[in-house]
């Protein structure tokens, strides 16, 4: 049985090499009516996430930068919590968006693509914010 684990990861890997990254999304999404420029700024501060978010807190040494790295704590409704060391691959502030990679793990094995997405738009009531939180796992551990 070891053989046959052993031989399906190396298949999963050389998929994922080979650009047949499969995968799955998880996606939250919140629509409020707020100017964006504040919701960006409580989004792009990420060392005072606690102070609107009961459940994740993060600690960066200054502002977000591709290539950063930070520590995020999740803290669990069941009182349970998770501690990750995480990367900061993307800030896009002209398009309101900021994505981080987690580090504990090789890519190869697993890949994780966690995003924020704020996005304007208008309706017969103004002006709407659609702020989109989404992370994309891919690798062969993202099934397990």
């Amino acid at each position: 049985s070891f053989y046959f684990s052993a031989a399906s990861l190396l298949a999963l890997a050389s998929m994922y090499f080979a650009g047949t990254k499969a995968g799955w999304t998880v996606e939250a999404v919140a629509e409020i009516n707020a100017p964006a420029k504040v919701v960006w700024d409580l989004i792009f501060n990420m060392n005072h996430w606690q102070d609107w978010n009961k459940v994740f807190s993060i600690t960066i040494d200054g502002n977000p930068l591709p290539g950063k790295s930070f520590t995020i704590l999740a803290k669990w409704e069941d009182g349970t919590t998770d501690l990750a060391e995480e990367r900061i691959v993307t800030v896009d502030a002209s398009n309101m968006r900021i994505c981080w990679n987690y580090e504990g793990i090789p890519d190869w094995m697993l890949s994780t693509d966690r995003c924020i997405l704020i996005e304007e738009s208008a309706d017969d009531k103004g002006m709407l914010l659609r702020i989109r939180n989404y992370e994309n796992f891919g690798g062969p551990l993202a099934f397990i």
